[in-house]
């Protein structure tokens, strides 16, 4: 089964690396946080990054492309979302670690990174063609081992991704951590306001 984990993992990275909501996410807050929150941010996001290919794997996608009313609220309310995290992070101060640290709590941080995981139809959709696409190729004794490479390239990526930031974020000066802001936060916005553009297309 080594064969069909290792096939997990590849495409798990190949889902992952394309840089979407919540790799700028992670990569925004990482790089404002110590080395206990860099452990909170990767593991959350590995976390509800493995359940939602979990979810794809096992088609919940397909709902939303069969029931128009549920793919209609979660574009509206994934774009608004999206939006307003990321108008958040383009307008918000650069504040020193500490300060960054009081602020934003687990809970918080868990709801954020939820909302750009999960409030992305689109993610559903795709993921589900492209995860559950290969699910119909394996048998049922394989399928565990390949969502289970698909987990371990989630865990590897964000790890990966958190701590590479925080341990370059010593280059990172009051100018660098806003240009970071200003960019993750547009990239975001752009995500929800194609969502938004979608769901007021599905209205007309």
């Amino acid at each position: 089964m080594t064969a069909v984990i290792f096939q997990g993992y590849m495409l798990g990275l190949a889902y992952l690396v394309p840089i979407g909501m919540q790799n700028m996410y992670v990569i925004n807050t990482a790089s404002k946080s110590t080395g206990r929150r860099v452990f909170q941010i990767a593991l959350i996001a590995s976390i509800l990054d493995i359940l939602l290919a979990m979810a794809c794997f096992y088609g919940i996608g397909l709902i939303l492309e069969r029931v128009a009313i549920f793919k209609t609220a979660m574009l509206g309310i994934g774009g608004i979302v999206v939006l307003l995290i990321g108008l958040k992070l383009i307008f918000s101060k650069v504040e020193v670690l500490e300060e960054i640290e009081d602020e934003y709590g687990i809970g918080k941080l868990a709801a954020m990174l939820f909302a750009v995981t999960w409030l992305n139809p689109q993610a559903l959709i795709d993921g589900t063609f492209l995860l559950g696409g290969f699910k119909a190729l394996l048998s049922a004794a394989e399928s565990p081992f390949f969502i289970g490479g698909v987990a371990l390239a989630s865990v590897s990526w964000f790890f990966g991704l958190a701590y590479g930031v925080y341990y370059l974020k010593r280059f990172m000066t009051p100018k660098v951590l806003r240009i970071i802001n200003v960019l993750c936060g547009s990239m975001l916005v752009f995500f929800g306001m194609k969502l938004g553009i979608e769901f007021l297309n599905i209205l007309k």
